[in-house]
């Protein structure tokens, strides 16, 4: 459209086919960027760094404090990803909040390396096209320097695409082997203030932990999460103490011993209520 809006005549041949390159590929990059811009014009993004002051203690730590309602009033949590983001206590801290008001699907988990691969092979594409149409009109021979471009593309998918790739496993065996305890922050005091903040919302570090796999592997890792309370529940021995006087003397009525492998969920509360009984019986 751009290249037809400012079309003259007197251009022939190279000069045409270079115009619809050139302002087709300007044309591309604008709305690339534009119509999200006019699209979400309106949108408030809360970034921590530049919207916490850094300098100011005071202002930071009140900043800091406020950081949960950021993320309550939030309507997406968009994550660039980075090899260490599982083992920094903050951004662990940040997720275990959004996750207690939102759904997984409102967390947005972004690669940068990614769009470097697109932008990479999109502008090595628009270069070859330009090296094409100037060759062409000197009559130069552009067999090779095609080959060459497209050699280029091919050798930076292949090898883009295999970092990805390992990236990507890399990422998921983090997820894994995930575990509050692996993440740390700068400061020794804030440490045991969010992991407690964390457990608090959760209820266990466990719950935390495979809500954090469900939300990238799946829900198969949930279920597997589960099973593997239910095994811890089942051969644990149940014991039932009742005091029969003041000095509160403990009386051992019974062990019960449950076989996790056979027992559902469903049938916690069955459970339950038997030991109950026998305790109501003795």
């Amino acid at each position: 459209m751009a290249a037809g809006l400012l079309y003259d005549p007197t251009w022939i041949g190279y000069q045409y086919e270079l115009s619809v390159c050139v302002f087709g590929f300007i044309s591309f990059i604008v709305a690339l960027f534009v119509i999200p811009l006019v699209r979400h014009r309106k949108t408030m993004v809360f970034l921590d760094k530049c919207c916490i002051p850094q300098k100011d203690p005071v202002a930071k730590s009140y900043g800091i404090s406020r950081l949960a309602d950021y993320l309550h009033a939030s309507d997406k949590l968009l994550i660039f990803w980075s090899p260490d983001y599982l083992d920094r206590l903050w951004c662990v801290y940040e997720l275990a909040v959004f996750l207690q008001t939102h759904d997984e699907d409102d967390v947005v988990l972004l690669n940068l390396d990614h769009l470097k691969l697109c932008v990479s092979l999109m502008f090595l594409q628009f270069l070859s096209i330009v090296v094409a149409i100037l060759t062409e009109a000197y009559y130069v021979d552009v067999g090779y320097i095609l080959y060459v471009f497209l050699l280029a593309s091919g050798l930076l998918t292949d090898y883009e695409a295999y970092r990805c790739s390992e990236e990507w496993q890399k990422f998921c065996s983090e997820v894994k082997s995930f575990t509050l305890r692996k993440a740390k922050c700068s400061s020794l005091a804030d440490y045991p203030i969010l992991k407690q903040l964390i457990v608090d919302m959760y209820g266990s570090e466990t719950r935390f932990e495979a809500a954090v796999r469900a939300l990238w592997l799946g829900r198969m890792s949930m279920n597997s999460s589960v099973d593997k309370q239910s095994e811890a529940f089942g051969r644990e021995s149940v014991i039932l103490d009742r005091g029969r006087d003041s000095n509160v003397i403990g009386r051992t009525f019974k062990v019960i011993s449950i076989d996790a492998e056979q027992m559902a969920t469903s049938q916690w509360r069955k459970a339950v209520k038997a030991v109950d009984n026998l305790g109501k019986g003795a």
